[in-house]
């Protein structure tokens, strides 16, 4: 991204002078930071065609020409999402509200399901925190979009059975995770792939199952973990309309192993990736991939080979579908929690949150109803999952020491 921008990488080349800078770097900086993170195709339009033909020297009104477009782009993306999800073009999934891991909000000693030797924090269960998460994720979806949610995201795609009755009970149809999460609930090790990476065993994946708690019940689908990856991760290195190549002949090869296995069908291919993972990393924000990608799928669709549809459409259409009768507890980073728990970081954090919550838990009914709900936006504030993902060795942000800063503030801020 800095690349596209000559003076936006001469003064990169310079950060290790960065006290020596003057007022007009800074003001470079900024500006050219601001347009970094803008599409290109609104760079190539006005009011930023001209700022980006300009290249420095920018002036302090050209701050505020950036900031403005920023602030109208920003102010139509909700609006054209509810437009096109009114029209059935696209299906909108909502997560619960502070990104937590669900199960370990439940109960922290579901991590031990995968992993039964893993060491642990004391235990952290509040369930009733993971409906409200649930339930505040639920209430927003509703106030933007003007209906309430079919699908969900669970974040990090963490799952297990005993999550299913609480986000059944919201009115969610379905939820997602990640393949392996499907093969440990099979109770397999995973799913086998010919040389071409095309799973053996497609009939099995590419379908959703029904998952089941007492009076409630509900559709959860597991993404293809390789054709996943292949778009969030190394598609970015080669020409778009190669990688779209490559995608939609992954797609074709399933149909024709599902052939194969003589599969009844409609099966269902689901991918699924974190969209700020991939597109930076693309030339041009992966424009020539997507549009080429979406060009071959329409032209399959005409040849009735593949047609694409929301997760919502394909259970109603096809509600019929095997039963799962237990739920692996994991991710779609691996399936386990490891990423999270089990660390000596991880696992102090937890213990924090632990001696916090417990703290909130014997003064709330002494709280106004302002106060709690203060204390409780902190408190799931804290629940997220990504402080975590942070603590241990495991992952690396750069600049953990700032994420350990203000999780203790939220922290502070319940005692406060």
């Amino acid at each position: 991204i800095i690349a596209r921008f000559p003076r936006y990488q001469e003064i990169a080349d310079d950060r290790a002078n960065w006290e020596n800078w003057d007022e007009q770097t800074w003001r470079d900086l900024q500006v050219l930071f601001n347009l970094g993170w803008t599409d290109p195709d609104w760079l190539a339009e006005e009011p930023l065609k001209v700022l980006v033909d300009k290249e420095r020297n920018y002036a302090e009104g050209d701050k505020s020409i950036v900031l403005d477009a920023h602030a109208e782009l920003v102010v139509a993306v909700i609006p054209l999402h509810k437009q096109l999800q009114d029209e059935g073009r696209i299906e909108i999934t909502m997560t619960p509200f502070f990104h937590p891991i669900l199960p370990l909000l439940l109960d922290s000693n579901l991590a031990s399901v995968a992993v039964p030797d893993a060491e642990l924090p004391p235990r952290y269960t509040y369930g009733f925190d993971a409906v409200e998460q649930i339930q505040m994720g639920v209430d927003y979806y509703t106030e933007l979009f003007g209906q309430p949610p079919r699908g969900m995201w669970p974040a990090e795609g963490a799952v297990a059975q005993d999550i299913v009755g609480m986000v059944a009970r919201e009115g969610i149809i379905w939820m997602a995770s990640d393949e392996e999460v499907l093969a440990r609930s099979l109770g397999e090790s995973g799913f086998s792939r010919n040389s071409q990476e095309t799973v053996r065993e497609a009939d099995t994946l590419y379908r959703p199952y029904i998952v089941s708690s007492r009076d409630n019940s509900m559709y959860i689908i597991f993404r293809d973990k390789v054709i996943s990856d292949k778009v969030g991760f190394t598609y970015s290195g080669v020409s778009g309309t190669a990688a779209a190549k490559d995608f939609v002949q992954r797609i074709l090869a399933i149909r024709d192993q599902l052939a194969e296995e003589s599969a009844g069908g409609p099966n269902l291919v689901s991918v699924i990736l974190d969209g700020e993972n991939a597109w930076e990393h693309y030339a041009n924000d992966g424009k020539e991939f997507l549009h080429t990608m979406y060009q071959l799928l329409e032209e399959e669709q005409q040849k009735g080979t593949i047609r694409t549809i929301t997760p919502a459409d394909y259970v109603d259409q096809f509600p019929e579908q095997p039963e799962l009768e237990n739920l692996w507890a994991g991710s779609w980073v691996s399936p386990d929690y490891l990423t999270w728990i089990g660390e000596d970081e991880e696992n102090r954090a937890w213990d924090y949150l632990g001696q916090v919550r417990a703290f909130v838990e014997k003064k709330k009914n002494a709280l106004d109803d302002e106060t709690l709900a203060q204390v409780m936006d902190a408190i799931h504030t804290a629940e997220g999952s990504d402080w975590f993902w942070w603590y241990g060795a495991d992952q690396n942000s750069g600049d953990d020491a700032s994420f350990d800063l203000q999780f203790r503030r939220t922290l502070m801020r319940v005692y406060e």
